[in-house]
């Protein structure tokens, strides 16, 4: 039996910085793909993408939001980099 059409049992967890401390994201691969593979450029859409799609699989308290979001739009905004360096 698996847990849910989504998960093998194996969840993949990154560390990003958050709050000057380092925490593990599951599912960080997923949720920034999400977010590259918007049609929306705006940066407000993009971390709303972000931060709800984070909040799908990991714990965001409330009174850390603000952290978790400056944490992954630095990796999303690096990714976003690198992706568009390898495109030219």
């Amino acid at each position: 039996m698996t847990n849910g059409a989504c998960c093998t049992g194996v969840t993949k967890t990154r560390k990003i910085l958050v709050g000057g401390q380092q925490v593990g994201i599951a599912f960080l691969d997923q949720i920034l793909e999400k977010a590259l593979a918007s049609e929306s450029t705006s940066e407000e859409a993009l971390k709303a993408i972000l931060l709800r799609e984070l909040k799908i699989f990991n714990y965001v308290p409330s009174s850390a939001e603000e952290e978790y979001l400056h944490g992954i739009w630095a990796v999303f905004v690096k990714e976003r980099s690198r992706r568009n360096e390898r495109g030219r």
